[in-house]
């Protein structure tokens, strides 16, 4: 079977023959008896070339013409822009058959074959060839077929042997493989449609289509043609919007760009072609120089704009009927029209442009269709309008692969709370739907309490954190992962490492205290700390109290209680300085619900580390004190009226006092009911505040008591002070 190359451009054919290099329809032969394919993919198996991957995004051509009785092809082929192509043998240099017409050449019993089509590409190391061909099946009548093919060749070589490569072209994607040679040779990756004698329909379901022609930047075809057969140009009117022809695989150099401002490596790509097609006279056609426009994901602000071409490359002038964005409302908008307003009509030749804004919504992906009517065969043309401001979800910390390590925490006790960090890379908020343990030993670790990565977006460039603890309840590793899903659906998965050890008996001592056991000359603004032989928690105000020696069931002082960062050390610290030369005492409470280690074991004493001890002040207290503290101010005063509803309530104190709390100090309404509030000392002063949690309703009479008592208000030295009520009225 006669198999020659694709065509070469730079190459004349004798007249009315297939130029040097053209070739014939794989299975066909005008020197042999008729040989029907049985299809393009049983073709495509049988070289162990092309698979397809990505077909063209529309309907390749529409319609074929009416039977030419001079030589029995289809007079012209349209495609889906109405655009209309007839046999170009025109010979050189705007055809690449001809002069010498396809029937006589078949007649005179030559390899007779004209182009309705055809786009020709080339990097430094591949070429592509695709065309809508006539050619026949065998000598004599009735054998004229018309096919499709799509071929790409490496014939230099210095590709890796049997190589996959991926290609990509106006109209999609698919592979082609490497021979153990390293070349690509002419039959070795094709696509085709199935050439049969007479039906000429069977070109119309191909993968080429609608046909390429020049950009509206290009220098303009020669009158009546969409290329000039000979320059490399820039096309427009790929159905998926990449009009370009790019290769990647192993042994490329190259790099592409990616359509999203990056880089593909390993890869060669062209987005000049070679066009041929002589245009069917009297025929209206237009075309768009994209079927996509692709705003890809973008800030909120400024909008977007992208502009698009229309072209009449027709034969005669063209009516735009209308241009509209749908659905409405529509984050896409027509911002700008130069094409004629109907009667008005497009010359032939001539070339308009639409502007479209996207204005993106927050956290949103976007969609619409830009429609075009005109008067062409097409009528209706629909451009895909598409573009985001969404987050993207990334793990920050730990970096991945890495994993959040919990190392060995013994079986029964629960680890300290560690965190995964969660990142926002995109341009909008990130939406975190679910997060989930998942895993072989994911029951052996739980969700903390810090969670900030659900319930609010996260911001673009920002960040959220997920707290995760180990708990396990069995020796030996244990591997889980954190998953966490997008309101996008993507999906990242934190490993969890960690080893489940012996349990653990051992409860926690106090292992140092300051001031020391009956330390005395301790300067009154000291604090209290003590040092524990491993890290406990339920270290609070509850547990950890200071108390006058001589009051022992009084009320502990008030007091702050905090740990050390990375230590075991805890510190009470006083709202207000100790009474000089006197006796106080520190208490911890050790429990199953007070101060504990991570496996539940409570705080005991030991010997010489007892869990209450007492030290003395520096100074000399104040002798014979028998005065009992008196209220000296109050806020409001007693019976005001008008008082805004937002008011604190303060009582100052003759001398520095005790026992002040929400037990001592207390606000009620007229049934009686006690307000809620906090009580605290202002530093440095002997003023308490009372500040109630919520607002005080209007025109309404309360009542404030300060309670005295040998356990309640009174100053250092026991003097109880006397109980004092007052009232006051809210504004209307």
């Amino acid at each position: 079977m006669h198999t020659p190359s694709i065509p070469v451009r730079d190459a004349e054919a004798p007249a009315g023959q297939r130029p040097v290099g053209a070739s014939v329809p794989s299975g066909l032969s005008s020197r042999r008896g008729r040989r029907v394919l049985a299809g393009a993919l049983a073709f495509m198996t049988t070289l162990g070339g092309a698979v397809m991957l990505a077909p063209s995004a529309s309907a390749a051509l529409s319609a074929a013409g009416p039977i030419d009785p001079a030589n029995n092809f289809p007079s012209y082929y349209t495609d889906a822009n109405g655009l209309q192509l007839q046999i170009c043998q025109d010979g050189a240099p705007n055809c690449l058959a001809g002069p010498e017409q396809i029937q006589d050449v078949h007649a005179a019993g030559g390899d007779a074959e004209a182009f309705y089509y055809a786009a020709d590409a080339t990097t430094t190391t591949f070429a592509v060839h695709l065309a809508l061909e006539a050619a026949y099946a065998a000598d004599g009548p009735n054998q004229e077929v018309v096919f499709q093919r799509t071929q790409v060749t490496a014939r230099d070589g210095g590709l890796v042997a049997n190589a996959v490569y991926k290609v990509t072209d106006p109209y999609g994607t698919y592979t082609c493989t490497a021979e153990p040679d390293g070349v690509i040779t002419q039959n070795a990756c094709r696509i085709e449609t199935t050439p049969v004698e007479g039906e000429f329909n069977r070109a119309l379901g191909g993968r080429l289509g609608p046909f390429l022609t020049l950009d509206p930047t290009q220098p303009a075809a020669p009158a009546g043609y969409i290329g000039d057969n000979t320059t490399p140009r820039k096309v427009i009117g790929s159905p998926t919007g990449f009009n370009a022809f790019r290769v990647e695989g192993p042994g490329l150099t190259g790099t592409c760009p990616d359509g999203a401002g990056g880089t593909i490596s390993n890869c060669e790509q062209t987005d000049l072609f070679t066009l041929q097609g002589k245009i069917q006279p009297g025929g209206a056609a237009a075309t768009l120089s994209a079927g996509t426009l692709d705003f890809g994901d973008v800030p909120t602000t400024p909008a977007v704009a992208k502009t698009l071409t229309y072209a009449n490359i027709g034969s005669v002038p063209v009516t735009v009927n209308s241009v509209a964005v749908s659905p409405q409302p529509s984050a896409f908008a027509v911002t700008g029209n130069t094409c004629p307003t109907a009667p008005a009509t497009l010359a032939v030749g001539a070339r308009c442009t639409i502007d479209v804004t996207y204005t993106p919504e927050a956290g949103k992906a976007s969609a619409a269709s830009l429609t075009i009517t005109d008067d062409t065969p097409a009528a209706t043309r629909n451009v895909a309008l598409k573009g985001s401001n969404l987050g993207v979800m990334f793990v920050a910390d730990p970096v991945p692969p890495a994993s959040l390590a919990f190392g060995t925490v013994p079986v029964g006790a629960t680890s300290v709370e560690d965190n995964v960090v969660i990142g926002n890379s995109g341009n909008g908020p990130l939406t975190v739907s679910t997060i989930a343990l998942t895993g072989a030993s994911a029951a052996h670790y739980k969700l903390g309490p810090n969670n900030s990565c659900t319930g609010t977006p996260v911001a673009a460039d920002g960040g959220c954190e997920i707290g995760v603890v180990f708990n396990p309840t069995t020796t030996g590793s244990k591997s889980a992962s954190l998953r966490v899903t997008d309101s996008t659906g993507k999906i990242v998965n934190v490993p969890l490492s960690g080893t489940g050890g012996a349990a653990d008996t051992t409860a926690p001592t106090v292992t140092a205290r300051v001031p020391a056991v009956n330390a005395t000359g301790i300067a009154v603004g000291s604090n209290v700390t003590a040092t524990f032989s491993e890290a406990v928690t339920g270290v609070d105000t509850a547990t950890f109290v200071l108390r006058p020696t001589a009051t022992p069931t009084a009320t502990p002082i008030a007091a702050t209680v905090t740990n050390v960062a990375g230590t075991n050390r805890w510190v009470l610290n006083p709202n207000a300085n100790l009474i000089a030369g006197t006796s106080y005492t520190a208490r911890l409470t050790g429990g199953a619900a007070a101060i504990r280690d991570a496996s539940g074991n409570a705080l005991v004493a030991t010997a010489g580390q007892p869990l209450s001890w007492s030290f003395t002040t520096a100074g000399t207290a104040p002798a014979g004190d028998t005065t009992a503290p008196t209220l000296t101010a109050r806020v409001p005063a007693v019976n005001a009226t008008g008082v805004a509803v937002g008011t604190n309530i303060s009582a100052t104190f003759s001398e520095a006092v005790q026992g002040v709390s929400t037990g001592t100090y207390q606000l009620k309404d007229p049934a009686g009911n006690v307000i809620p509030g906090t009580v605290t000392q202002v530093t440095g002063s002997n003023r308490w505040v009372l500040d109630p949690t919520a607002t005080l309703a209007r025109n309404t009479l309360y009542t404030v008591t300060l309670t005295g008592g040998p356990t309640a208000i009174r100053d250092a030295a026991g003097n109880p002070f006397a109980t004092t009520s007052w009232s006051f009225r809210t504004v209307v």
